[in-house]
């Protein structure tokens, strides 16, 4: 199997593997359906609905990278700086992966809530857990997922890009 590229999941064996992640009633993949707006009224999200997208989002990228072999290791690993969605073992290599989910375009692709303040926090979780275990001589790299969820709340489209921000050592020393 060539490790080079990710596989891509079509939506049929992806809606496969979110089955199993799915929960009960209200809940969808962990998210609560969100209704369309109505024509009169403005589509605002509360902090409540971002953590079930969160949460969802998470759910996917957990499914998604144990598809492609990798072993989970940390979920929300949180540090002084913030949280590492995900932390895994992809062979020798350890992989911390941020996950991004969007329900709506309005804001563009979820790819570009990555900021330089967050990539630069994202190398601070990762240096941190990285001095914290003591894992010197460890292979790294970041990875990303990104999520798009439709309005409700069923999956559409995952991005997943290796090494997608460079963690150079010592660059950090300051932790």
């Amino acid at each position: 199997m060539n490790r080079g590229n990710p596989p891509s999941l079509n939506c049929s064996t992806f809606a496969k593997l979110l089955l199993r992640l799915a929960t009960v009633n209200k809940f969808r993949v962990g998210l609560r359906r969100i209704s369309p707006p109505k024509s009169n009224t403005k589509s605002i999200l509360t902090k409540t609905d971002n953590i079930f997208i969160g949460r969802a989002g998470e759910k996917i990228a957990g499914a998604f990278v144990r598809n492609l072999r990798f072993k989970i290791i940390e979920r929300n690993f949180r540090t002084p700086f913030g949280e590492i969605d995900l932390i895994c073992l992809d062979k020798n290599t350890l992989v911390f992966i941020e996950v991004k989910t969007r329900v709506s375009k309005s804001f563009g692709s979820p790819l570009l809530s990555i900021t330089e303040f967050k990539k630069k926090t994202i190398i601070k979780n990762a240096m941190y857990y990285l001095k914290r275990f003591r894992l010197i001589d460890t292979g790294v790299r970041i990875d990303i997922v990104s999520i798009d969820l439709n309005q409700n709340g069923e999956f559409e489209k995952l991005e997943h890009i290796k090494s997608a921000i460079w963690l150079e050592r010592g660059g950090y020393n300051d932790i």
